[in-house]
C-alpha cells in the first residue's frame, strides 16, 4: 500500500518461525501442483490443490494456467454448471487478491473469467469501487475497472465523473487523472447508440460492437476547447494545492498537448493560433503566480520552461511570440533557455536532459 512505512529493527523471531514454516508449506504445495499439472487435466482434487496454493502464492501462474485448462470446456458448455463455476472462480481470485492486491496473475484470472460473460458485471464494478477506496492509486484495479467498464459498455460520462470524486478525493491520483485523459477524447467521438427496451442478444451485440469500434480509434479526438478550459481550472486546483506532486503536472503536459492539437489540425487557421496562445499565456501567468508562492517548486518550473518553448513556436509560425511583434520570438527562446539553466541547479540528477532541453530551444530559434 502507498504511504505504509517498512518495519525497521531486528527481526521478531516468532515472525521468521512462521515464514519458514510458510515456505516449507509452499514449497510442498508447488511439488504437488506441478506433479499434477505434469499428469494431465484437472480434476476436482487438482482444483482443490491449486485453490490452496494460489491462496497462499497467487503469483503462481502455473496454478492458473492449470485452472484455466480445466475450466474451458465447462465454460463453453454454459449453463448453470458454468456459472457456478466462474462465481467460485471470482471466489478464489477474490481471496488471492486479498493477499496480494497487486499480484498480475490474479487480475489477469479474473479477467478471464469475466471475459465469458457468466457474472454480473454490474457487481464487478461495485467490487473494484471498494478496492480502490482502500487503495485509490492501485493501478491495477484502475485497469481492472476499465476493463469492465469497456466490457459493459458503461457511459463515459459516468466514469467521467468517478474519476473527478477520486480526484477531488486524493489530488495526488495518477491513476485518476490518466484514465481521464482517455475518457475525454471517447466522450467526444461516441457515436449515440441508443438501447432499444425490446433488445435481442444479436442487437445488443452489434450496439456493443459499435461502441467498441468508436473507443478503439477515439484516442486522437479532438477535446473541445470549453472543456479543456474546465480541465485546466480542475488541474489547477491540484497543483497549488500539492505543487511538488506530479500527478497534476502530468496530466497539464497533456491538456496542453490537447490544445496544440486543435492548431495542429488547421495549422493555416489565424483564430487558432490566436486561442492557442492566448491559452500559452494565461497558463504561464498562473504558473508565474505559483513560483511567487513556491519559487521552489522543480514541476512548477518544468511547467515554465515548457510553456515558453510552446509560446516560441506558436509565435514563429506567425512571424512574431503572441502577437508581441518579431522580437517576440526571440525573447520566449531566451527566455526557454534560461528556464532550463535555472532548472540544472535545482534538479542536478536531470541536468543532462535540462541541458538537451536547453539546446533545442536554442537551435529552434537559429
Amino acid at each position: 500500500m502507498h504511504g505504509r512505512p517498512r518495519a525497521k529493527g531486528p527481526p521478531d523471531p516468532e515472525r521468521v518461525k512462521a515464514t519458514a514454516q510458510k515456505a516449507e508449506l509452499l514449497g510442498r504445495l508447488n511439488a504437488a501442483v506441478l506433479q499434477a499439472r505434469s499428469a494431465g487435466p484437472a480434476g476436482p482434487a487438482e482444483l482443490q490443490l491449486t485453490a490452496r496454493l494460489l491462496e497462499l502464492n497467487p503469483e503462481m501462474y502455473t496454478a492458473w494456467n492449470h485452472r484455466r485448462e480445466a475450466l474451458v470446456p465447462v465454460f463453453k458448455e454454459g449453463g448453470q454448471q458454468a456459472m457456478q463455476a466462474a462465481a467460485e472462480e471470482l471466489a478464489l481470485t477474490l481471496r488471492a487478491l486479498t493477499r496480494n492486491l497487486k499480484s498480475y496473475s490474479a487480475w489477469h484470472h479474473r479477467k478471464w473469467v469475466i471475459g465469458h460473460r457468466l457474472t454480473s458485471l454490474e457487481a464487478e464494478i461495485t467490487l473494484v469501487e471498494t478496492l480502490l477506496d482502500a487503495d485509490d492509486r492501485n493501478f491495477h484495479g484502475w485497469a481492472y475497472r476499465r476493463f469492465v467498464a469497456d466490457l459493459m459498455g458503461m457511459p463515459v460520462q459516468r466514469e467521467l465523473e468517478y474519476t473527478t470524486r477520486k480526484i477531488q478525493h486524493n489530488f495526488s491520483n495518477y491513476s485518476a487523472w490518466h484514465y481521464r485523459s482517455k475518457l475525454l477524447p471517447l466522450l467526444h467521438s461516441e457515436p449515440g447508440v441508443p438501447a432499444a427496451a425490446d433488445d435481442s442478444p444479436s442487437a445488443a451485440a452489434e450496439r456493443q460492437a459499435m461502441i467498441s469500434s468508436s473507443r478503439a480509434g477515439a484516442t486522437g479526438a479532438l477535446v473541445p476547447h470549453q472543456t479543456l478550459e474546465i480541465e485546466y481550472e480542475l488541474v489547477s486546483q491540484a497543483f497549488f494545492t500539492e505543487p511538488e506532486d506530479q500527478s497534476g503536472w502530468i496530466y497539464h503536459r497533456w491538456l496542453l498537448g490537447c490544445s496544440v492539437a486543435h492548431w495542429q489540425a488547421a495549422p493555416e487557421s489565424e483564430a487558432e493560433r490566436a486561442r492557442l496562445a492566448d491559452v500559452l499565456g494565461c497558463q504561464l501567468a498562473l504558473v508565474s503566480d505559483l513560483l511567487d508562492l513556491e519559487p521552489g517548486s522543480v514541476w512548477a518550473r518544468k511547467t515554465r520552461a515548457h510553456l515558453l518553448g510552446l509560446m516560441q513556436r506558436v509565435g514563429g509560425a506567425a512571424g512574431g511570440s503572441a502577437g508581441r511583434g518579431s522580437g517576440g520570438e526571440a525573447a520566449d527562446c531566451v527566455a526557454a533557455a534560461a528556464a532550463w539553466e535555472d532548472l540544472e541547479g535545482l534538479d542536478p540528477y536531470r541536468a543532462g536532459y535540462y541541458r538537451h532541453a536547453c539546446s533545442v530551444s536554442a537551435r529552434a530559434s537559429v
